[in-house]
């Protein structure tokens, strides 16, 4: 969710033309290359852009997107960092939850449960979430699965992950999967069980961990890539994550320039011709994660 180069400092450019420079001299190799998800914070992304310029490459930037995040010192300060309708909202939730059918349980290093047992349980979640029956969830996977199994496995020890769940009469029906570096909480993914969606069972949990955080040495919690509208209720703050593609000068890399420069941004216009390109190709996609 966040990506980027690791520079030596003060020879940022001469790495990235470097960089450039060498992946053009094999572009026999390569159609495109797709810089996603770079922050706008380090520099490194205006350098990028300029030596893109510089060495005159076909190259498309832009597509740039919003990743959303919350900064707090204090409970006052916390509940003012959201529009007031989400304060409502939260206050709402809390209390909502001190109620005898719900429990939440926040599980970190310091808890008893296994690994293992979070992973199943969160896979038992997503396999009863519109993400599992859509075949769109990170357990839905063979790869993935097994890559956050061993991920999580390894960085639960550390005290890098949480995996907080949200009980109600006895079963849980939603889980918050989070990463903890530095003092901040990244919102990697979350699920619920789709037969309590009445109860809003996501929105209670993650209004749950947000208040749990004022009593721990958390000074904020990030909500990565994607612009979901949920996110935006909660915070109005962002940084901006940008994406850059690089072509090379064969026929068929000029071709898919031409289509992403010119006749994609025309096609937009259309909205409904726009609407169904892009619904065949999440189809596709949905297809060849079943099969």
């Amino acid at each position: 969710d966040r990506m980027d180069f690791i520079l030596s400092k003060y020879r940022e450019k001469e790495s990235i033309l470097a960089i450039l420079r060498y992946i053009m001299k094999n572009s026999y190799r390569w159609d495109f290359v797709d810089l996603e998800e770079m922050p706008d914070t380090t520099g490194n992304l205006q350098i990028l852009r300029g030596c893109i310029k510089e060495l005159n490459l076909n190259a498309i930037s832009g597509y740039d997107a919003k990743s959303f995040y919350i900064s707090f010192k204090d409970r006052e300060a916390f509940f003012m960092t959201f529009s007031r309708h989400a304060r409502r909202q939260i206050r709402v939730d809390i209390k909502e939850l001190a109620k005898s059918q719900y429990k939440v349980s926040i599980n970190t290093k310091d808890t008893a449960v296994s690994p293992d047992k979070l992973l199943s349980e969160m896979e038992r979640i997503e396999n009863m979430s519109w993400k599992g029956k859509a075949r769109a969830g990170i357990f839905s996977d063979k790869n993935t699965r097994s890559f956050h199994r061993e991920v999580v496995k390894n960085c639960f020890k550390k005290g890098l992950v949480e995996i907080a769940f949200l009980n109600i009469n006895g079963k849980n029906v939603a889980y918050e999967y989070n990463y903890f570096y530095n003092s901040r909480l990244y919102n990697y993914n979350c699920a619920y069980d789709s037969e309590y969606a009445g109860f809003s069972p996501g929105r209670m949990l993650l209004s749950s961990v947000l208040e749990s955080c004022l009593n721990r040495p958390v000074n904020g919690i990030d909500f990565l890539s994607g612009e979901e509208m949920w996110k935006s209720r909660f915070t109005s703050s962002y940084k901006i994550h940008a994406k850059t593609l690089i072509f090379n000068k064969a026929m068929y890399s000029r071709f898919l320039f031409i289509l992403q420069s010119c006749i994609l941004p025309y096609l937009k216009n259309k909205k409904i011709i726009y609407r169904t390109w892009v619904g065949l190709k999440e189809a596709a996609h949905v297809f060849k994660k079943r099969y």
